[in-house]
């Protein structure tokens, strides 16, 4: 073959490569990767032609097919890899450019008296926020136009963005403009996004970007104000007493037969049940939550649905802190997870549920520091059959006597879950904590599956003793067999009010690479 169909087989093998990550990505049912997507696949063909170039790929062009087919498919892979990595590390240099810039120009520039009259026509919005302190307003964020944190505000700050294109729902009805001097504030003045100053009585303002209308009286907002789409269609309807937002709340996807946000305020504060919808599904918009507010925070219960109205959650609030019952939900309508929350925090039981409603894992929070979670699991017979000690901050396992404590709790509550009883003068023991072996280094290196049978001697005050192998498919597993059988816990078998011992009990565990 002539060497330029050389090249297009090796460009091919390149192109197959990106393609293969490019169909992962597109299918990876992320909103943002399947975006960005064809971009990267673009991309990666010109880092590839790059890479081509380098003496690794330069020198093996003169390879055989075999060779070059194959290092060309993972050039084109690694290309496609690279495409992000190097969009992300172009955007990190370009932001620390423009801040080093921005601090660099501030220190030698911004500081100097006469530039004073570029700093008064400085505009800021939200996205640069002010910070006050004693009544003087400082820079709260990296930079404003050429301020930097820190530095006492001069300029314009609006409340908001004006819009651009868009309708934002739920944006405040009228803006206000505040001119600082040296961080002190100059005056406050109120008008539309469109421009147009606030003036007493019926008040009406509409352009391109945005159409309001509702009453003034001695400047301030009174009674039902809207918000308007181009088409006429009512975007947001909002009521004011005495320039506070006070009663119905209401924004629409489109128009009032779509809702997507409706509450209530009482003197400028959430108050009582308020919803929030999706859009649009056939033509209309859906629940997606319904929370109970006092006092402008979540007090009560919170519940969230998916796009068939099915429930997904209900979590109680106090004072905005999850407190109180807190259940998720399978999409049959089961319980998923149960637990109960304090100041966001959980305590006491979490219980996990599988799709047929059994119960296969329970966690103990205990009270105080909540250092570790003792997390039971049980058979689809109710039979306890292992735990699990984590350590709360890092949510690792950790050595299982670290539960031994939270392990003795919740005794009669294993019992209950089992359909045992627990008596002070009659009882047959049961185990209250087993755990799980940790896996022989020497077996996990040479990928040996396995099992043991342990038998031991269940002791009167609950602990294990007189530990033997009764059996191994292989001896690498039987030291780590007997360390995890040597921390088991039972209640004692009780007769006539005396604890006794139970011999020849036996335990096996297998070992199962995953």
């Amino acid at each position: 073959m002539k060497p330029n169909k050389k090249t297009l087989i090796e460009l091919l093998a390149a192109f197959a490569g990106s393609s293969a990550l490019f169909g992962l990505l597109i299918n990876s049912g992320n909103t943002y990767l399947e975006a960005f997507s064809p971009f990267f696949l673009v991309l990666a063909l010109f880092i590839y032609l790059l890479l081509r170039m380098l003496p690794f790929f330069k020198k093996r062009r003169s390879s055989p097919y075999k060779t070059i087919v194959p290092l060309s498919f993972f050039g084109g892979a690694l290309s496609y890899i690279l495409s992000p990595l190097l969009i992300g590390a172009g955007i990190l240099l370009f932001s620390w450019g423009i801040q080093g810039y921005a601090s660099l120009s501030a220190f030698f520039v911004s500081k100097l008296p006469e530039n004073i009259e570029k700093q008064r026509g400085c505009i800021v919005d939200n996205e640069w926020r002010l910070e006050e302190n004693d009544g003087l307003y400082y820079v709260a964020s990296m930079r404003a136009c050429r301020q930097v944190e820190g530095d006492l505000f001069t300029g314009i700050y609006l409340s908001d963005s004006p819009w651009s294109g868009g309708m934002l729902l739920g944006q405040d009805l009228i803006n206000e403009k505040k001119t600082f001097e040296a961080g002190f504030l100059i005056k406050t003045e109120r008008s539309s996004y469109c421009g147009d100053p606030l003036t007493e009585g019926f008040f009406e303002s509409k352009c391109s970007d945005d159409h309001i209308r509702g009453t003034v009286r001695n400047n301030k907002l009174e009674g039902t104000w809207e918000r308007l789409y181009k088409h006429g269609g009512v975007a947001q309807r909002v009521n004011f007493r005495n320039d506070l937002r006070h009663g119905l709340y209401e924004t629409f996807w489109g128009g009032e037969d779509k809702p997507n946000d409706r509450g209530f305020f009482n003197e400028g504060k959430k108050d009582g049940v308020w919803e929030n919808y999706n859009c649009c599904k056939e033509g209309q918009s859906w629940l997606i939550r319904r929370t109970v507010y006092e006092n402008d925070k979540r007090n009560g219960l919170d519940e969230a649905f998916d796009t068939d109205g099915d429930l997904v959650s209900k979590i109680n609030y106090q004072n905005d802190l999850q407190s109180g019952l807190f259940e998720l939900f399978h999409k049959n309508g089961k319980i998923k997870e149960r637990k109960q929350r304090h100041n966001d925090r959980t305590v006491g039981l979490s219980q996990r549920f599988d799709e047929e409603g059994f119960l296969f894992s329970e966690a103990h929070f205990g009270e105080g520091s909540q250092e570790f979670i003792l997390a039971d699991y049980f058979s689809k017979e109710k039979k306890y059959t292992y735990s699990r000690c984590i350590e709360q901050t890092s949510n690792k396992w950790t050595n299982i006597d670290n539960c031994s404590e939270l392990a003795i709790d919740r005794v009669e509550h294993i019992a209950a879950q089992q359909g045992l009883e627990t008596n002070s003068q009659q009882q047959e023991y049961f185990a209250i904590l087993k755990s799980v072996p940790d896996y022989p280094k020497e077996a996990l290196r040479k990928t040996i599956e396995g099992h043991c049978v342990v038998e031991y001697e269940v002791s009167a005050d609950g602990k294990t003793k007189n530990l033997l192998i009764d059996q191994c498919t292989d001896e690498i597993f039987a030291d780590e067999s007997l360390k995890t059988v040597s921390r088991f816990l039972y209640s004692p078998r009780i007769v006539d009010g005396l604890n006794l011992s139970v011999a020849s009990v036996k335990h096996k565990l297998t070992f199962v690479l995953e």
